[in-house]
């Protein structure tokens, strides 16, 4: 059974808005103060404000997204996009298992998971805090690019750049060699 995508939106009041499923060739939307719901949809072209919570396009086949997303999570995992919007800001991005035809965005996130995804390279515009990949995922991508983030979880192992621990540690609070031995073998 189809949805009825335009009454969804017709009698969307605020809060979460469930379009999941629907065959939409144009959707524009302004800003959803909650969780914008499009998993397993199929859209032509999408064109959408900030979302407040979670953007869920998992499963979902988009040809094009026209203007940026700024949301609280995002999850595109087993998607198909064919070109993503200039920028991408978000606390948590999932692309897992997805194609994605083009990725040249500016991508700011804390938590960017590309575990399983074809991905010939990363933007140069890449803020990421942790990037959660595999073995395969990373072997097209650049040194330069893995270093730009402050850790790399590859194939469950993590890694990350000692210069945060130096950066943070209270040196003060070290009052034996004892201790900084303790320090230093950790």
């Amino acid at each position: 059974m189809k949805r009825d995508y335009q009454e969804l939106i017709n009698n969307y009041q605020g809060g979460d808005l469930d379009l999941s499923g629907c065959e939409i060739k144009n959707l524009e939307l302004g800003s959803i103060s909650g969780s914008l719901n499009l998993s397993k949809c199929v859209i032509g072209k999408l064109s959408i404000g900030w979302v407040s919570n979670t953007l869920n396009m998992s499963g979902a086949e988009i040809k094009k997204i026209e203007t940026p997303i700024d949301a609280n999570f995002v999850n595109m995992s087993n998607a198909k996009i064919g070109k993503l919007p200039e920028h991408i800001w978000t606390d948590s991005l999932n692309m897992e298992k997805s194609s994605i035809e083009k990725l040249n965005t500016d991508i700011r996130a804390n938590v960017f998971n590309i575990r399983g995804t074809k991905i010939s390279s990363l933007p140069k515009n890449l803020r990421v805090h942790k990037l959660i990949t595999d073995s395969k995922s990373a072997k097209n991508l650049s040194l330069m690019t893995l270093k730009q983030c402050d850790e790399l979880i590859l194939d469950e192992s993590i890694y990350f750049e000692q210069r945060d621990l130096v950066e943070n540690y209270n040196f003060s609070n070290v009052v034996s060699s004892n201790e900084i031995e303790m320090v230093c073998s950790m």
